[in-house]
This record gives structure tokens, sequence and C-alpha cells, in this order.
């Protein structure tokens, strides 16, 4: 009841149902995204697609920056030679080691992502 009388009130204050319907839309996704969540970021993938373009400019300028390469490795579709050269530099860490199992197992090398998988469990231990 109490959202038809909004939707009344809107409707009496704007003249049009269209313009009222829109409103409460733009003030329900607003409310969605400053306090619920619900709804997934419209935003989000062209911030992924900034974040990896930035990423690749900061491997092309330092080639052995670890973070980098680990975090790029996570975004980007073709992260398996990423994760080598990370693997190269880091080869104890843990994370980028099972990063590289779950890689190799999404690429259907069952054994070597399960070693890198073992690798990893053991590199925590």
């Amino acid at each position: 009841m109490g959202k038809f009388l909004i939707f009344y009130i809107l409707y009496r204050v704007t003249g049009s149902p269209i313009t009222a319907l829109l409103i409460l839309l733009a003030v329900y996704l607003a409310v969605d995204r400053a306090y619920l969540g619900f709804l997934p970021d419209p935003l989000r993938a062209f911030r992924a697609s900034s974040r990896i373009r930035e990423l690749k400019k900061i491997v092309s300028i330092n080639p052995h920056d670890g973070r980098s390469l680990k975090e790029l490795g996570i975004h980007y579709k073709s992260s398996l030679p990423l994760l080598e050269e990370f693997e190269k530099i880091h080869s104890s860490s843990s994370r980028g080691l099972y990063r590289m199992g779950v890689v190799k197992l999404k690429l259907g090398s069952k054994d070597e992502g399960v070693e890198y998988l073992r690798k990893s469990i053991n590199g925590i231990s």
C-alpha cells in the first residue's frame, strides 16, 4: 500500500506515470547501490578492464613486479604465461601456486593442476 501511495504522490506531482516510475526506479537503484547491494554493479566490467590495462602497463615497465603479475593472472583470461612468469620470480608463493593450479585445471591439465595445488597446500603448512 505504501509503494502505491508513493507512486500516486509522484504521479500527482509530476503529472506523468512514466516519469513517476522512472523516479521510483532511480531512487531504488540509488538506495540499492548505496546500502543493499542486491543488484550487480553495472560498471564492474569497465573497472576490471581499466585495471587490466593498468596492470599490463605496470608489467611492461617492470616485468619482475610479482604483485602485478599475480593480480593480472587473476583477471586476465590468458593468464598462464603471466603466472609462469610469476612462478619464476616467487616460486614459494602458495597463492601463486594455487592460482596456477586452478588455471591448469581449467585448461584441462588435471595432473599438473593437482600437483600445483598440492605444492600450494604444502607451502602453507
